[in-house]
Formats: structure tokens, C-alpha cells, sequence
């Protein structure tokens, strides 16, 4: 029977905190509660921090203060009980670190008040948005293979850390997983690497096992972590949790399940929680992460893993086999340490056997209206595909209270200015003045010369919120171009508005080649970081919204200066082939199902091009037959499109020599030029390998770039 579903979604607003609930079952999906407002105790949660029965009875108390929250929890429950299970999945804003820190998982039932995790019936989660939009596969059982990783340095004395027994937790961990072919790195006779360097963690991910288990002493200090693994020496590499997640979030393909079994590895109540290692690896695109918070006792880890990994083994649900496991702490301390973060909204990280087929799309039988498919498409559009969770990330950052900062990348025709038009309406929807800037338009006096940019940036802000014109004593002379347009944002053009602003930044890569870029941004990224200063409250009355084709590390070297690593950044990707029928339905269905599949292979859903050919085919200006015959022709459908591009290369050998090279032999060496490429929408990555973006790119172009 399937499972109904309870989500809290809490957020910031106004001095405190609202809730949004939703259920879902096969017979319901409602809102029953929202903008529910919360105030949380920090302060006295954070006193009750060593008695977990009154911090859960004293957190359960704030979060079902409100009657509608806590009928919305009964109506859930009894429905719960009548199907056998409720997933419980909890999804806090990313700007609220302090809500992160808390500890949820001593939630009580306000009724019972009875620990919810320690029910097997209640399947408790976390939600983190994630930065990797790409889309999951999940694996048949037989094709499992996992990893385990132990480290323990050899001079961890020297730290004042207790050894680790390598062979014995190898041994307990292949004795839990039973069947599942092994992989160990570590000192251990049958480690296939023999000291768990960082190299050989990732080497050994690179082979694509579903789960993993690392062993190892972890620690968070202030916004970093930290995990003790090996040199080549087998002594002491204290590697950072930002080092770590990179090389994991550069692999071809990510775990499934990543159990961190590491000290602080999901955040403690003392500092950012979102600096951990667990959320940081969800956010990475990681299936599932489960990870602990606070100090994690050895005894604890080994009467967990034996449960979980045999109750996981028995359907993939890592939310159910986590919840039968905590039955194994029940009379410790500590059950509550383990935090578990969801990508997956039922659980499921393999099938036992093939899922069933999709229901076959529903068929528009009256087509609508039909649009030409070039430009940014209007709000209103009923062509507009949404691609999830991008475009909800994306819309609510819109109804930030106190500020947001929103980068939408991806190559080019793949939708990121029809997006920001989304975000533009919701923002005004929202009560906010809303400037939008097109980079594209400055002119080549500003491109060349830093003083007319930043004066003609801030001239034109002006004049999108039809305010006065500059005056000399705002653009005062003695103070650097940064100085005087940050100056003036402060102090002239936010206290002229009366409710905050959304600034909207369309193709902000024009300026990568203009020699200020680096001043730009980092100015941008000084307004961000300004939000956070106590004496400079105004700030929050900002959001920024940047849209860039290019990746953002060609625009910003210095990570530290840059506006694209903060805040919401959104990779949009192209249409999958669901998505391709959805609008071949809204076209009137003028391909049919095997031909629908034709252009799906040949453009790789391509948003641009797929609209294009259902638009001319719908319209009857060519048959599918002729589409097909004439796609990669000068004069074909895409002609124009296709020379454009062929142009841009001619005056670009280095890039089309780099081009050439990916097409014969799907690698280049020249990350600098693919990247270029692929902010031009002409190729892409697939694993190790790259591509041309569509077979109609590699298909031409093979034949023109000799």
C-alpha cells in the first residue's frame, strides 16, 4: 500500500518564522496549514542541549503551538494509521543556519508525546534543496556494489584521538551488508588501497559504487569541517569538508547512500550545521546522507549499522530501515544523533524489482494557440515547462524577506531569461520593486572602460525605478568606482524605495572579457555579504538575481569575491523525454510516439530546438518526414541556428579546433575552452566524456569543421 506523506516547510518572516504544511496520499494532496508563525526559543533549546526529553518536549511544544499545525499533524496521523506508514519530511530554509543546527530528531508526537523517530510507523527525514538538478538513477538490487572506508592514522596520538580498529569495523561492516560486493580502502590485508588518502577515496568512488560507508574522526570548527583521513605515509591528513565535497561533486556519479560515520559530520547546536559534512554532501546531489550530530560513541555505530544495512538490504527504503535501526538505541542516549537527508521523496534508493511504467501522458485534444518559439517566453505562456525542483527554488527565492541572491546558469537557449521573468513577476507579486538589467546592451564605450560601466550601471538602475537623476555630491570623485556605486545604492537609491528590491542581471557574461569584470562582481558579492551587517540593515531591502551562460569561475578566480557560490545558484539543464512529450502534447501531438522519440534523439531536448521543430511542424510549414530529411541541411529547419553557430566559430579557431577535437574523439584536455563551448550551448559533459550537446551539433559540425 503506498504511503502517505506529511512535509513542514519553515522559513523566515518577519521576527519569526512561518510554516507551511502539505500532505499527500493516494487519495489526498492539500495544503492544510500555511504561513503558520513560529517563534523559536533558541536560547532556552540551546540550555535544554544535555536533557534530550525536555529539549524534544520543549521543540515539539513551539512547532505545534498552532492549533491548525497540530490538527494538520492529527488529520495526518489518522490517515497514517490507516495505510500503516507516514513519511514525515521536514524542508527548513536554507537562509536559517539556526534552524538547521536544531535537533529534530527529538521531535515528539504533541499528542503521545512520544519520540516520532523511534517509531517504525513515522519515517523522519530532512530535506535539503539541492545545487545538482540532474536526474537520479535508481538501480535494480542485483547491480549493488558498495565501499568501505576506514581511516586511522598512525599518529592520531598526536592529536589526542582514540585508534580505530580497522580489520574489526571492515569485518562488522561486510557481516551487515551480507551479499553486496566490497570495496575496502584503508590499512586492511584486503584493501584494495592501502591507506585512506583522498586520492583513493575518490579513485575508488570514481568506480561507481551505490553505497558507502567512511569511518573516520571528524570535527567542526566555526564554518569548516574537517575529517582525519591518511597521507601516503598512512600519518595524519586533516582534509576540509569544502576539499572533500569537490572531489566528490566532480565524479561522473554519486552514491546513492553515504553514511558518515565521523564526529560531527551532521552539525552539532554550537555552529553552522550547514557547514557539516552530512548537508553539505545532500546539497552535492547525494541520493541519501546519513550522518550525526554532536560526538558519536563508538558502541553507538555498532549497534546501528548491523540493523540498517540488513534492513536496507531487504527493499532500498532508507527511511524505513533507519527507523527500524534506532530500535537498536531505543534504551541509549544517543538514538537521536543520526540525521538523515533525502533526495528522494519516498525512500527508495533501489528497486527489488523493475519499477512499473509511467502512465502514458495525458493527450492535449484541443491544441492550444501556437507560439513562435524564439525569445523569452511571457509569464502567462502555457508552453512554459517547469523543470523541478529548479523552477521552485528559483520562485521562492522571490518571497525572500531579507534578501536573496539567485544565479541561474546553463548554456545557452535553455530557458535561464525565461526563468528570470518568472521570478521578476512573482517578485512584483510579492510587493517588490523589481529593476531589470540585460548586460548585453551596454555599450562598447562602457565595455572598455571601468568608469563609464559603473557610472552607466548605476544611471540605468536609476532609471528602471524611475528615480531622480544622479547628482554629483552621489558619485562623489575621491572614491573608486566600487566605493562610489556601492555609496550610492546605500545611501541614495535603497532609501528612495519603499519596500524592497529585486534586480534582476540578464547575460551578465557580456562582460567577461571586459577587464573590470573581476571589480564587478566582487562588488556584488560585498552587497550580498552586507545583508549580514547589524549596522547596515538596509541591505536586506536587496535581492540580485544573475543569469550567466558562462561558468561562473571564468568570470570570478577568487571564490571568495564571487556572487555565483552564495545564496541560490540553479543549473538549468535540458528537457528530459518526458518533458519533450509533455510539449508535444501542448503542440496538439503533431509527432507521434516513435517519431516523438526521433526528435528527442536527435536534439537531446534542446528547449530551443525542440519548440522549434513541434512549432513548424504543428503549423504545418513541414512534415515530420521532411524535418528529419532536411534537420542538418544549410537551408534545413535549423539552418540559421547552425550557421549562427558555425560563424561564432570561425572567428574563434582555438574554440573550433577544441570543438573538432570532442566530436573525433569525445575529449579535450582544455577545460578553459570547453567550458567556453559549453556556455555557447554546444557541448556538454557526460561522465568522463565530452559530447556535443545534441546528435543534430555532432552531426553537422563533423561535416564543417575539418
Amino acid at each position: 500500500m503506498s504511503d502517505a506523506e506529511l512535509e513542514i516547510a519553515i522559513r523566515h518572516h518577519g521576527d519569526g518564522y512561518a510554516a507551511d504544511v502539505r500532505f499527500s496520499s493516494p487519495t489526498h494532496d492539500v495544503l492544510p496549514a500555511t504561513n503558520i508563525h513560529l517563534i523559536f526559543d533558541l536560547d532556552m533549546l540551546r540550555s535544554l542541549s544535555l536533557d534530550p526529553d525536555s529539549y524534544g518536549e520543549a521543540l515539539s511544544a513551539t512547532l505545534f503551538a498552532d492549533q491548525r499545525l497540530r490538527a494538520a499533524w492529527q488529520q495526518a496521523r489518522a490517515v497514517a494509521q490507516q495505510m500503516g506508514v507516514l513519511r514525515f519530511r521536514l524542508r527548513l530554509d536554507m537562509s536559517a543556519p539556526e534552524l538547521h543546527a536544531l535537533a529534530w530528531e527529538l521531535l515528539r508526537d504533541p499528542e503521545q508525546h512520544a519520540p516520532l523517530a523511534l517509531s517504525e510507523q513515522v519515517r523522519f527525514s530532512r530535506y535539503l534543496e539541492s545545487t545538482d538538478f540532474s536526474p537520479l538513477h535508481i538501480p535494480l538490487r542485483p547491480a549493488l556494489r558498495a565501499l568501505v572506508v576506514v581511516s586511522n592514522p598512525s599518529d592520531l596520538g598526536r592529536f589526542q584521538l582514540t585508534e580505530i580498529d580497522v580489520e574489526g569495523e571492515v569485518a562488522r561492516a561486510q557481516a551487515a551488508l551480507g551479499d553486496i560486493p566490497t570495496t575496502i580502502v584503508g590499512a586492511h590485508p584486503a584493501a584494495q588501497h592501502g591507506h585512506a588518502t583522498l586520492a583513493a577515496i575518490t579513485a575508488a568512488l570514481r568506480d561507481g559504487p551505490q553505497l558507502v560507508l567512511l569511518i573516520a574522526h571528524g570535527t567542526l570548527v566555526k564554518d569548516e569541517a574537517y575529517l582525519w583521513l591518511e597521507d601516503e605515509g598512512g600519518r595524519a591528513d586533516r582534509v576540509s569538508g569544502t576539499v572533500f565535497v569537490e572531489a566528490l561533486a566532480q565524479l561522473p556519479c554519486r552514491p546513492l547512500l553515504l553514511v558518515l560515520a565521523a564526529c560531527q559530520s551532521g552539525g552539532n547546536s554550537n555552529v553552522n550545521t550547514l557547514a557539516a559534512l552530512g548537508p553539505r554532501l545532500a546539497r552535492a546531489g547525494v541520493a541519501g546522507v546519513l550522518a550525526f550530530q554532536g560526538y558519536l560513541p563508538v558502541r553507538s555505530l555498532r549497534r546501528l549499522l548491523p540493523p540498517l544495512f540488513g534492513e536496507l538490504r531487504r527493499d532500498g527504503r532508507i527511511d524505513r530501515a533507519l527507523a527500524a535501526a534506532r530500535g537498536a538505541l531505543r534504551q541509549h542516549a544517543e538514538w537521536w544523533l543520526p540525521v538523515l537527508w533525502l533526495r528522494v521523496r519516498d525512500g527508495q534508493l533501489w528497486y527489488m524489482e523493475p519499477p512499473p511504467a509511467p502512465a502514458a501522458p495525458m493527450i492535449a485534444t484541443d491544441p492550444l494557440p501556437l507560439e513562435a518559439p524564439e525569445g523569452t517566453m511571457h509569464t502567462e505562456s502555457r508552453f512554459y515547462v517547469e523543470r523541478q525542483p529548479a523552477d521552485r527554488v528559483a520562485l521562492t527565492s522571490a518571497h525572500a524577506q531579507y534578501g536573496s541572491t539567485l544565479t541561474i546558469k546553463g548554456p545557452r537557449q535553455v530557458g535561464k531569461s525565461s526563468l528570470l521573468i518568472r521570478v521578476m513577476a512573482a517578485a512584483g507579486q510579492a510587493g517588490k520593486h523589481v529593476a531589470y538589467l540585460d548586460f548585453q546592451q551596454f555599450d562598447e564605450a562602457a565595455r572598455a572602460d571601468a568608469d563609464t560601466f559603473f557610472l552607466q550601471f548605476v544611471r540605468w538602475l536609476g532609471d528602471e525605478l524611475g528615480l531622480a537623476e544622479l547628482r554629483t555630491a552621489d558619485w562623489p570623485l575621491a572614491l573608486g568606482t566600487m566605493q562610489r556605486c556601492t555609496r550610492y545604492v546605500e545611501r541614495t537609491l535603497l532609501p528612495a524605495l519603499d519596500g524592497p528590491l529585486l534586480l534582476a542581471m540578464d547575460e551578465v557574461d557580456s562582460i567577461l572579457d571586459c577587464p573590470f569584470r573581476t571589480d564587478f562582481f566582487a562588488m556584488l558579492r560585498v552587497w550580498h555579504n552586507n545583508r549580514a551587517m547589524p549596522n547596515r540593515p538596509i541591505w536586506r531591502k536587496l535581492d540580485l538575481a544573475l543569469v550567466t551562460s558562462t561558468e561562473p569561475y571564468q568570470l570570478v578566480e577568487n571564490l571568495n569575491q564571487s556572487p555565483f557560490n552564495v545564496g541560490e545558484v540553479i543549473e538549468l539543464s535540458d528537457f528530459d523525454a518526458n518533458q519533450v512529450t509533455q510539449l508535444n502534447a501542448l503542440h496538439g501531438q503533431p509527432f507521434v510516439v516513435n517519431d516523438a522519440a526521433r526528435i528527442y534523439e536527435l536534439l537531446n531536448g534542446h528547449p530551443y530546438l525542440t519548440r522549434r521543430a513541434l512549432y513548424l511542424v504543428a503549423d504545418g510549414r513541414l512534415s515530420t518526414a521532411e524535418l528529419f530529411a532536411q534537420a542538418d541541411s544549410e537551408n534545413g529547419p535549423f539552418g540559421e541556428h547552425l550557421r549562427r553557430h558555425q560563424q561564432r566559430l570561425t572567428k574563434r579557431p582555438d574554440l573550433a579546433q577544441v570543438f573538432r577535437q570532442i566530436l573525433l574523439t569525445q575529449r579535450t584536455s582544455d577545460d578553459q575552452a570547453f567550458w567556453r563551448l559549453r556556455g555557447a550551448g554546444l557541448v556538454r559533459r557526460d561522465g568522463e566524456r565530452s559530447l556535443a550537446r545534441c546528435r543534430l551539433y555532432a552531426d553537422y559540425f563533423t561535416e564543417r569543421l575539418r
